[in-house]
């Protein structure tokens, strides 16, 4: 058998993609939000974030860590469902 179709032949007896049954996710909208904090919670913050990252611990993104929290606090006092 050739080389040309030795590769035709691994190719179509190539296994097919496996079709996911969930839908893709849908990408989140973001809306814009400036605060001032205290220096310390800023801090805080900046630390979580540097030390996650180090670590690959999941977040470890400003806005992760900054959505996570108020999400929290939004669900905790009846904000958010």
């Amino acid at each position: 058998m050739s080389k040309s179709a030795l590769k035709r032949h691994i190719i179509d007896e190539s296994p097919p993609a496996a079709i996911s049954a969930k839908p893709a996710p849908t990408p989140l909208k973001y809306g814009t939000l400036s605060v001032r904090m205290d220096s310390t919670i800023v801090a805080a913050i900046l630390r979580a974030m540097t030390e996650r990252k180090i670590d690959g611990t999941v977040p470890w993104v400003q806005q992760e860590i900054v959505t996570e929290a108020m999400l929290d606090w939004l669900k905790k006092h009846g904000y958010f469902r």
